[in-house]
């Protein structure tokens, strides 16, 4: 069973992916800050909730935020460090967790990708 069939849709995902494109757009954080935590919000998202998500990330800045996500997750073949997401932190379950949540950066730069074709025809 799944994180998402044990705790269901959280309410607070969309509110806080919208807090963290506010804090960009008013320059509290930069790009470079929001990439990385956008990605890690999108990630730990209900997964019903992850296109609702990724319509929060401007649309001007959509296509340097999906370069990012595919140079961060190509060279380690969709399998980043997980050590933060760990409160054990053994090799053992590091490798574990990297393998977990595998499937999920895959759909991730799926519906990226899917994202980013769909701002290029309009």
């Amino acid at each position: 069973m799944t994180t998402d069939e044990v705790l269901g849709p959280d309410p607070s995902d969309i509110p806080r992916c919208q807090k963290l494109t506010r804090q960009l757009n008013k320059n509290i954080i930069t790009y470079e800050e929001y990439a990385p935590a956008m990605t890690d919000r999108i990630m730990f998202a209900h997964s019903t909730n992850m296109a609702a998500c990724f319509d929060q990330i401007p649309a001007e800045i959509f296509p340097q935020y999906a370069a990012y996500l595919r140079a961060y997750l190509e060279p380690v073949d969709f399998m980043p460090s997980a050590t933060q997401w760990l409160v054990n932190r053994t090799e053992e379950n590091h490798q574990a967790k990297r393998r977990e949540l595998r499937p999920k950066y895959i759909r991730l730069m799926e519906v990226v990708q899917q994202k980013l074709e769909s701002l290029e025809r309009s």
